[in-house]
Formats: structure tokens, sequence, C-alpha cells
């Protein structure tokens, strides 16, 4: 599968939309004919998602299993794009998942950085 999200924000200046990708079974003639090339993309790769940081030496087992990879233009739509795929998983992991997103306050983040400009939360998930 191959989500790309369109976000409307600070970092879309050309008439080519910003995009959020799920990088899952990637079909490359499909990337190329649809995502510009661009000179910043911010990646997320959502595989094996365990609560703890993916720096720290004695990390936790992963809670939930892989949810894509996700790219896009704006930080900020990615990041939302994400936190959604957590929330909207059927994984039986996602409760502990979403405790730790809380407890770091995950969730506020988004809307604090889009409140100071550095991108929109808005985004349009596209299945390719």
């Amino acid at each position: 599968i191959l989500n790309a999200i369109h976000a409307n924000s600070i970092y879309n200046s050309s008439p080519v939309p910003n995009i959020v990708i799920n990088l899952s079974g990637i079909d490359w003639n499909k990337i190329n004919a649809i995502v510009p090339i661009i000179k910043h993309t911010f990646i997320t790769v959502a595989n094996a998602l365990s609560v703890d940081c993916d720096c720290d030496a004695n990390q936790k087992d992963p809670v939930m299993n892989d949810i894509g990879i996700f790219a896009s233009t704006d930080p900020v739509a990615n990041d939302q794009a994400f936190l959604d795929a957590i929330w909207n998983s059927n994984d039986p992991g996602k409760e502990e998942m979403i405790k730790r997103v809380e407890r770091q306050e995950g969730r506020h983040i988004t809307e604090y950085a889009e409140s100071i400009g550095l991108g929109t939360t808005n985004y349009e998930l596209i299945t390719l």
C-alpha cells in the first residue's frame, strides 16, 4: 500500500502539493509520477513500534506491528498522519502506544507546531 497525504501549509509554495507517503509495497513508477523533486522530505519509519525511543539502548519490545513509512514535505502533516495511523490502527498494542504518546503530550506537540507556523495538522491521505 502506498499512501500519500496532501497538506496545504507554508511548505507548499509551489503548485505541487505537500505529500505524506506510506511506502509499504513500493511502486516507484507511481511515486515518481506523484512526488515532485523536493529539497526536504520528512520521514517516519513506523515499524515494530516500541513505546521507547529507538535511540534507547534498553528499548522495550515492540508493542505494535508495522504501520508503514510516512514521508512528507510538511513535518507537521507527517507527524499528524503517523499519530492518526496509531489511533486508527486495529493493532491490539495501540492502547499502550497511545498511553505513551499522551503521557509525552504528543497530540499537543503537532497542534503547537501548527500554531507557530511549522506546518499543518490537516492533510489528505491518498492510497495508491
